[in-house]
């Protein structure tokens, strides 16, 4: 019998420690900070986190990005400016990096904790569609930028509004989660 207890015993605690711990989260988010040095580059990194707003059809778009002091930058592109690529966009707004007006909303202990959730994600994580909106209304997508070797590295990470989509990913969830409810808010 006391066998028996003790084997349950032994089960309940594995299965709730399991359960609701973020411990593999935490040596895994300081295994990627060792590995890619992310404290050390992110004060460098110009944009660490980007959402765009784009409508390809009346030609406008919008968003922020999120460098890497945890300053949120809000821009808005011209006609000529929007491009079909994100890279193309990144490249633009690193071009124009200190045109757009700024405020603070990370503080850094939060912005090394989502950019170490960046450099978790598993790369090759499935896009998962949430639904279809049946107004088109203009995608709002995030994006995060991972440094390695000297060369970005943009991952898609959640569309809203119009297709909604998400990597199916934790660690690309916990992104989001950290950059808020709000991470759609251009504002």
């Amino acid at each position: 019998m006391k066998k028996f207890l003790l084997l349950s015993l032994s089960i309940i605690l594995a299965v709730v420690g399991c359960c609701g711990c973020d411990a593999g989260d935490s040596s895994e988010l300081e295994k990627a900070n060792a590995s890619y040095h992310i404290e050390e580059q992110l004060p460098n990194q110009k944009i660490v986190f980007i959402m765009t707003k784009i409508n390809y059809e009346e030609r406008f778009g919008e968003g922020y990005y999120i460098d890497g002091e945890g300053r949120k930058y809000t821009f808005s592109l011209d006609s000529k400016q929007i491009y079909e690529k994100i890279e193309e966009i990144y490249k633009e707004l690193i071009d124009h990096y200190e045109e757009f007006e700024s405020t603070d909303f990370m503080d850094k202990e939060k912005l090394k904790k989502t950019a170490e959730a960046l450099y978790c994600i598993n790369p090759t994580a499935e896009v998962k569609e949430e639904g279809k909106a049946i107004i088109d209304y203009a995608p709002e997508t995030l994006y995060g930028v991972k440094k390695i070797d000297g060369k970005e590295e943009i991952v898609f990470l959640k569309s809203y509004s119009g297709d909604s989509k998400e990597l199916d990913d934790k660690y690309a969830k916990m992104v989001y989660e950290e950059i808020g409810d709000e991470w759609n808010n251009v504002k």
